[in-house]
Parts: C-alpha cells; structure tokens; sequence
C-alpha cells in the first residue's frame, strides 16, 4: 500500500450533524475520501453552515491533518524504506466552500514547504475566507482537476467561482457541466417546479423571500433563491453523472502517476 494520504471538506449545509449526514451521504467528497482503496490515511470533514463562519476553521483543520500526517510518513519513508517504499502523496478534495477552504489548506501547506499531489474541486466557491489568493490554485500542486456550473444552467449565479486559474506550472484542467450546483457535489435536487426546471429553494422559503424582499443585501439573497435554473430533472442526474464519470478518470490517473 502507498503512504498516500486524502483529505476532504464537503459543502455548505444544516448545522445539524445528523440532518447534514443525510442530505450529504452521497457526494462527492464523501466518494472520494472514504470509498476510495490505497489511502493509507483519509480525513473527510462535513462542509460549513449557511453562514460559512467556520470555512476558515475547515481550512485549518486539513492543513493540520494533512501536514501533521504527512510529516509522520515522511519519517517513517526514511527510517524504513522497506515497510514504506514511496513518499507520502497528499491529496486535497473539496465542494463549493469546502473548496476554498482545502485551496487555503494548499497555501498553508506551500508556507509549510510540503508538496500537493493533486487537488479535486467541484464547484468552489468562495464566500467567506476574505483572502483572495483563494481564487488561484498555489504552485505546490501538481494537479488540479476542476468541475464547475455552466453558466447555461443558471444555478446560484451570485456566487461565482473561486480556484479557476493557477500559478507556476500547476496542471490545471477544468470542465463546465450543466447542473445545478448541488449536482455538481454529487447532491442533486429531487424535483422540479410546475414548468420542469429546477427551483433551487426549500421548503416554506418562498413565503420568507417575499418578507425579506426589500430587506436589502439579505432581500436580494432571498429573491435570488427563488429563481428558477434552467435545468430539467434529466439534466440534473445526466449531470451529476458526468462530473462523477469526469472526476474520477482524473483522480485515478493522478494517482497512478508518480512522476
């Protein structure tokens, strides 16, 4: 087995843990970070809450964990190259605000002088670490792999993207698919409004939406939650499909090569 080592923040979501668990039971960085064989250490951490006051402290956290790990393999690779033939490989994974916050994981590890194998974002955004450099993916990573929303699909356009450029000689590749942006972390919506398009809004939302409308920056949230996308149910699970089809050939391409 390699001394290869993941480490994950999943999305935006509830605070209750439990709730969170459920609604979060089959994306992507959950896949990735425990259902994936060869790791020798994997860490998955559930994604901030609504506000995303705690992104910073997800970003702290896999920085501790993945450099706190990987220093323990490093040793171990040189003291015993027999039980630990191959250096220690970190990979980073994250969704929307958990993308952010494994690409501040990355700066810290570049401060810390330790290497990222590749990194693995779906759809991230940045919409709580006040640092810009998040929006550019640091030169310690070898590859990085990127799914973001098609602007054709009209999901959460106030948030734009972070992590969609790349510094030194980062081996950036990124792909647009038209989903929602729950899609794209592997937690699709489970229906459509009355015209088939998808409406991305909870239940009873839309009675607060029209008390907060003129409430100004928290009105303009409101409204923008009831906007309908522009995508139909089909798309929505075609496209989940396909950023999974698309990420994981990448991941195990990257992990195969030890160049």
């Amino acid at each position: 087995m390699s001394s290869d080592i993941i480490v994950g923040v999943d999305g935006t979501g509830p605070s209750s843990d439990d709730t969170y668990a459920k609604d979060f039971k089959d994306s992507f960085v959950q896949k990735l970070c425990r259902n994936t064989p060869g790791f020798r250490v994997h860490d998955y951490h559930r994604g901030p809450t609504t506000h995303g006051l705690e992104t910073v402290g997800k970003a702290r956290h896999a920085y501790d964990f993945a450099k706190g790990t990987y220093t323990i393999f490093s040793k171990l690779h040189a003291e015993k190259p027999k039980l630990f033939p191959k250096p220690p490989r970190i990979f980073l994974t994250g969704y929307s605000r958990g993308g952010a916050a494994v690409i501040e994981a990355a700066y810290k590890l570049k401060e810390a002088k330790i290497p990222v194998h590749a990194m693995l974002l779906f759809d991230a955004v940045d919409r709580s670490i006040v640092d810009d450099r998040v929006n550019t993916i640091p030169d310690n990573v070898k590859y990085c792999f990127h799914a973001v929303r098609a602007d054709s699909a009209e999901s959460r356009e106030i948030f734009g993207n972070c992590g969609r450029k790349a510094a030194g000689k980062v081996f950036y590749l990124e792909r647009s698919f038209h989903c929602t942006h729950g899609a794209m972390g592997g937690c699709p919506w489970k229906e459509a409004g009355e015209d088939g398009y998808i409406e991305e809004v909870g239940a009873g939302f839309k009675t607060k939406a029209a008390t907060f409308a003129a409430g100004g920056v928290l009105g303009l949230y409101a409204l923008h939650k009831i906007d309908k996308t522009k995508v139909k149910m089909k798309q929505e699970l075609e496209g989940r499909d396909a950023v999974w089809a698309w990420m994981h050939k990448l991941f195990l391409v990257a992990k195969a090569n030890y160049k």
